[in-house]
């Protein structure tokens, strides 16, 4: 067609195919049948060059640089030849999302020249060839189908959907790679059903939200701007499904069992919906400390399948909507937080590998029961427990360098053994504090104080310092507890307070060094008391135990309360003075007391009771008695003793002996009956 000065209508063209070649028509060229042709050339026009039938190009498609359009509307229609429109005007690829519309050599319509506005619809194929296409506009339900081929890779630039649905396709072998540089209005949907290689999708629904289904990728999918999606369905892929930029999810997320992994880098992403990561391969949330995921509708990857590992950075968020996690790494500075406003918001966590990171932990600010459950924590620098209004509980072995648990915090319990912590631990939640477990070990290098806990502490096996400062207020005892300043020096001391032993055993020790000191007020409920070594210890209070026992102490011992226990021990392996004035002291068995120093029992006016007996002879220091002393059946046998106010000993069916010389201006009486007096 050489020229034509009006409209130029085509009927069946090809019976015997050969070539077309238009040169010119001043008002366009319409094929209205099919074409079946070789060769078809398209040098200019004025107007648009019209295919409305099945059209077949055997050999290829020519386009020149010039102002004209192009249409194909046929419903099944091959074009042969590496296809590039070149024509300025506008393209047209089919007229029904039923039709099909195939270049076999490839498609491309981003030359130095092309079309001003390419138009989609349908199925739009190459064979296992490359397809690039520049901004197109989708007339109706669009799939991009490249084949299946090492070449067959699949570009296309902003897509205006119009809210028709986009698929793209680049089939499964290695190299067909899927470029998508955006689609603003996702309320059609996007699907990536395969790529060959890498698929890198741009900035989606921008405009209007929609959905979003990874079929398969071979080599994983990056959303590399911001997604603003409805559904996310990530079905399967070989590699990494990574969100790059600022991702929200209107509706939800919803994985597979399958070994893809998942990373979301973006620094504000929002995810609706119980989100339930069921990949088996890995999990990333959050690339930079000040990036925050949250998952208003919940988060766990604890169920039957789940990323063989998390690792977290930044802010991980619910919305009073559980967070359940397993293992997790830290992969930057974390901080999970549940914003609890009922009993919904718990926060569940694995075992932590903490890389030298910060964990800061919440659920709610005064939320009864929201509360914090986790197992045991390795190589985090800060452990931060914050607003959390139910209890905090880490049952495995906790190792951090800084411990914080402030007054928003309720709750606190840590009963993993081999705890440590590097710097000072001094809790002030404003709940109860239950640290250890039956015989286990728990480590606090910097010192630890208890006293601005709450409510009740309760301590549990041997609770470490390493020459620090042990301050412990009012404690029970959940078993058998021993606590232990290690000291190497004088400087730090172990400070009690009342003690409620519940039946079980309680062990002091500091050091034997002079300033290393124990002090406390009452013990009551005790199985076995000991103060295993010490410079000074001082208790104000009463002591009640089965039995209690001074194992060593370097300077002075100073019991001022009421000692009520069926066993008393003193071995002569103090070297201490040993002081025991409480009135109301009341001994079962019989007291021989053997240490190297100086003892004294009693005070003024008081009354002491060793039902089982009294023998000083094996001390080596000075006895000073003061008081009442009193035995039952048991004798009184005394070496040398200075009183130190006046003094009675009174006896039962016990004799009485004095081996020594009495000193002190004060009177002495023995009240014996049936008793043998020996002097």
């Amino acid at each position: 067609i050489t020229n034509a000065g009006g409209l130029v209508i085509i009927g069946l063209v090809g019976s015997t195919p050969g070539d077309i070649t238009i040169i010119n028509s001043q008002a366009g060229v319409g094929f209205s049948s099919t074409v079946n042709a070789n060769t078809v050339t398209l040098t200019n026009t004025t107007g648009t060059i019209e295919f409305s039938s099945s059209t077949t190009i055997n050999t290829g498609l020519s386009t020149a640089n010039a102002g004209y359009n192009v249409d194909f509307d046929g419903t099944s229609n091959s074009i042969a030849g590496a296809t590039s429109f070149l024509n300025t005007g506008t393209l047209e690829i089919n007229n029904s999302f039923t039709d099909t519309t195939t270049f076999v050599g490839g498609l491309s319509t981003t030359g130095a020249t092309h079309p001003s506005a390419v138009t989609l619809i349908g199925k739009v194929h190459t064979t296992n060839t490359a397809k690039n296409l520049g901004a197109v506009t989708l007339a109706g339900s669009t799939t991009l189908n490249t084949g299946n081929g090492a070449a067959a890779t699949l570009a296309v630039g902003a897509v205006t959907s119009g809210g028709n649905s986009l698929t793209l396709d680049s089939g499964s072998t290695a190299g067909a790679t899927i470029n998508l540089t955006s689609m603003a209005n996702l309320a059609g949907g996007l699907t990536i059903t395969n790529a060959g290689d890498l698929a890198t999708i741009g900035a989606l629904g921008a405009g209007t939200p929609g959905d979003i289904t990874v079929t398969q990728s071979q080599a994983g999918v990056t959303f590399s701007s911001t997604v603003n999606a409805n559904t996310v369905t990530l079905t399967d892929t070989t590699g990494t499904i990574e969100f790059l930029g600022n991702t929200t999810i209107h509706t939800g997320l919803v994985t597979a069992n399958k070994g893809y992994n998942v990373d979301f880098d973006g620094a504000s992403n929002s995810i609706a919906g119980a989100t339930n990561f069921l990949n088996t391969g890995t999990l990333e949330i959050n690339n930079l400390n000040t990036d925050t995921t949250t998952f208003v509708g919940g988060l766990r990857t604890t169920a039957a399948t789940h990323p063989s590992t998390v690792t977290l950075i930044g802010n991980v968020d619910t919305t009073d909507t559980a967070l359940t996690l397993g293992a997790v790494i830290l992969g930057g500075n974390t901080t999970l937080d549940t914003n609890a406003t009922d009993t919904e918001g718990d926060l569940t966590i694995g075992a932590v590998t903490g890389g030298g990171n910060t964990l800061t932990l919440e659920t709610g600010n005064g939320i009864a029961n929201a509360d914090i459950n986790g197992t045991s924590i390795a190589g985090v620098t800060t452990l931060t427990f914050f607003n959390m209004g139910g209890t905090a509980s880490f049952t495995g072995t906790v190792t951090v360098s800084t411990l914080t648990a402030g007054g928003t915090v309720n709750n606190l319990s840590l009963t993993g053994t081999g705890n440590t912590v590097t710097t000072a631990f001094a809790p002030t939640n404003t709940g109860t504090l239950t640290l250890g477990q039956s015989g286990g070990i728990q480590t606090y290098n910097g010192g630890i104080d208890t006293t601005g806990v709450g409510s009740t502490v309760t301590l549990n096996g041997t609770i470490n310092t390493s020459n620090d400062a042990i301050t412990i207020g009012a404690t029970t005892l959940g078993s058998n507890t021993t606590l232990d300043t290690n000291a190497t020096d004088g400087t730090k001391v172990l400070t009690i307070g009342a003690v409620t032993g519940a039946g079980h055993d309680l062990s002091l020790d500091t050091g034997h060094f002079a300033g290393a000191n124990i002090s406390g007020t009452s013990v009551s409920g005790v199985g076995t008391f000991t103060i295993t070594d010490v410079g000074t210890a001082t208790f104000t209070g009463a002591i009640g135990a089965t039995t209690v026992t001074i194992s060593d102490g370097l300077t002075l011992i100073d019991l001022q309360g009421a000692i009520t226990a069926t066993t008393l021990n003193l071995p002569a392996t103090v070297d201490a003075n040993v002081n025991m004035t409480g009135n109301g002291t009341n001994i079962t068995n019989a007291f021989v007391p053997a240490n190297q120093g100086n003892l004294t029992l009693g005070q003024v006016g008081g009354t002491q009771t060793y039902n089982g007996g009294l023998d000083t002879i094996n001390v080596v220091g000075t006895v000073t008695l003061l008081g009442t002393i009193n035995t039952g059946g048991g004798s009184i046998i005394l070496g040398a003793v200075t009183l130190g106010a006046d003094t009675i000993f009174s006896s039962t069916n016990g004799d009485v002996s004095f081996s020594g010389y009495f000193s002190g201006p004060f009177i002495l009486e023995v009240h014996a009956d049936n008793v043998i007096l020996t002097f």
